[in-house]
């Protein structure tokens, strides 16, 4: 379990609070959220506080993504299952999957991998490497 110190932020409330009333936030290491599945689409929390702890997990647990081959004729092939970060690591790992489409259209744009943050620019990543009659797609 790895464990960062924060500080905790106390803002003035706004909108039709009282005139005493406070906010109170904490910042989340980035990697922690991506690790959990979150994301720009996808940010429902749930919360639980026991009286002495809180918790903070993702609404419906950890988001599970598939990664699939689809080819012509509509056979589907599952690659990998997991969080965002698993399965941009499995395509890091295995370019062999899409980088063969340049010997179809030496034109074609692979996919850049580093930076991705959301399951929508994953899928905006894929969609260079979609030949119409194969594609990889990402399912929830």
């Amino acid at each position: 379990m790895e464990t960062r110190k924060r500080k905790l932020m106390i803002n003035k409330a706004g909108g039709t609070a009282g005139k005493d009333s406070v906010n109170y936030r904490v910042s989340l290491p980035a990697p922690w959220v991506k690790a959990m599945g979150l994301d720009r689409d996808d940010r429902d929390l749930e919360l639980r506080f026991d009286g002495e702890k809180i918790t903070i997990e993702r609404e419906g647990g950890i988001r599970m993504l598939k990664l699939v081959e689809l080819r012509e004729g509509g056979e589907k092939t599952e690659l990998v299952e997991g969080t965002l970060e698993v399965v941009v690591n499995y395509l890091k790992e295995n370019e062999e999957i899409y980088n063969w489409v340049q010997d179809e259209d030496p034109e074609i744009e692979l996919p850049e991998l580093e930076n991705i943050e959301t399951v929508r620019e994953l899928e905006a990543e894929l969609e260079k490497v979609n030949l119409g009659w194969w594609s990889l797609e990402i399912f929830d």
